[in-house]
């Protein structure tokens, strides 16, 4: 059933919610930590057999080439090797 709103009435009431976003302030002017770090080949190579292990899957194909571009990851990541 329609709600029928009398618009010729002199009161009329309407409730609503406003969200408003907070105000904040960041002072930059102390310093920020910033790390170099150095990642060895072998951490490389761990790092991209636990993806293989966790994302990879085999797939089948009609013949073996030289050269063999890998796959590892989901849908919303992947990681050529």
């Amino acid at each position: 059933m329609p709600l029928r709103v009398n618009w010729d009435s002199d009161h009329h009431t309407f409730v609503f919610e406003i969200g408003l976003a907070p105000q904040f302030s960041i002072d930059l002017s102390t310093p920020i930590d910033y790390y170099q770090i150095k990642v060895t080949d072998k951490e490389v190579d761990t790092q991209i057999e636990h993806l293989r292990t966790r994302f990879g899957s085999l797939v089948p194909t009609e013949k073996v080439a030289k050269k063999i571009a890998r796959s590892v990851g989901s849908s919303s990541m992947r990681l050529r090797i």
